[in-house]
C-alpha cells in the first residue's frame, strides 16, 4: 500500500504530554475531575503544586528560627553591663548642661541689670533671693537671685507698683548638683553703668561631680563682665 511521507511518521512518533489537572480556585469554583484508572493524581496543594511546563513542585517545610532562654539571659546581662557603664557619664553630661545653662542665665541677668540701670537712671541690684520679693544675706546664691531697682540705695528691692513692677527678674533655686558662691549678697549697678562697690567682684558656679570645672563670672568696677572658662 501507499506509505506515509517521512514528516508524517516523525510527528506521529511525538507524544503530547497530558496537561496537569487544574487546582481548586480561591473563593470556590469547579474542581478538577476525578482521574480515571491508570492516570496519576495531582499533588495536594498543601504539599506542592504544578510548576511551569507541567512539572510537579514540592515545597520543603521551613524551620522556625528563634533564641533560647540562655541566649536571651546573656543578651540581657550584656545590656545591663553597658547601661551601668554609660549611666554615670550620661548623668555628668546632663549636669554639665545644667551648669552651662545656669551660667548663661546668670550673665544674661547681670547684663540686663546694667542696661536697666543706665536706662532708668537709677541703681539696680542683682542679689541673693530670700523670697520672690526680698533680697537675702550671705554669699550662698544657690537659692537663686533677683534683679530689682534700688532707687534709695539701701541694698534692698524697692516696693513694687502696678506701673513699675519690682523685682524685674526672679530666678528660682539652681540645680541641686550645682553651687553658686559670691563675694557679697548683692551686686549693684549705677546709672552710669559702673559696678557699685568700686572694685571687681565675682560669682563662681561649681559642680559636685568628678571632673567638674568651675565657671566664674567677674564683674569689673567699670561694670564690664567676663567669664572663665
Amino acid at each position: 500500500g501507499r506509505q506515509a511521507p517521512p514528516y508524517a511518521r516523525k510527528f506521529a512518533a511525538v507524544s503530547i504530554p497530558h496537561p496537569p489537572p487544574s487546582l481548586p480556585l480561591e473563593g470556590g469554583g469547579a474542581t478538577s475531575p476525578s482521574p480515571s484508572r491508570g492516570e496519576a493524581t495531582s499533588p495536594s496543594p498543601s504539599r506542592g503544586g504544578w510548576g511551569r511546563g507541567g512539572g510537579c513542585v514540592f515545597h520543603a517545610k521551613r524551620q522556625q528560627a528563634g533564641v533560647t532562654i540562655i541566649e536571651l539571659m546573656i543578651i540581657v546581662a550584656i545590656v545591663a553591663i553597658l547601661a551601668s557603664l554609660a549611666a554615670p557619664s550620661f548623668s555628668d553630661f546632663i549636669s554639665r548642661m545644667h551648669q552651662a545653662s545656669t551660667m548663661t542665665q546668670l550673665t544674661s541677668d547681670l547684663n540686663r541689670a546694667r542696661s536697666e540701670a543706665i536706662k532708668r537712671n537709677r541703681r539696680v541690684l542683682v542679689c541673693v533671693r530670700a523670697t520672690d520679693t526680698t533680697c537675702g544675706n550671705g554669699t550662698d546664691w544657690r537659692n537663686g537671685w533677683l534683679v530689682c531697682y534700688d532707687e534709695d540705695q539701701d541694698s534692698a528691692c524697692d516696693a513694687t507698683s502696678t506701673t513699675n513692677p519690682n523685682p524685674m527678674v526672679i530666678h528660682q533655686a539652681i540645680n541641686s548638683r550645682l553651687t553658686l558662691t559670691g563675694i557679697a549678697a548683692s551686686i549693684g549697678f549705677n546709672p552710669n553703668g559702673t559696678q557699685g562697690t568700686g572694685s571687681a567682684t565675682t560669682l563662681t558656679l561649681a559642680g559636685n561631680w568628678t571632673g567638674a570645672v568651675n565657671n566664674v563670672v567677674t564683674i569689673a568696677a567699670t561694670g564690664n563682665l567676663s567669664r572663665t572658662p
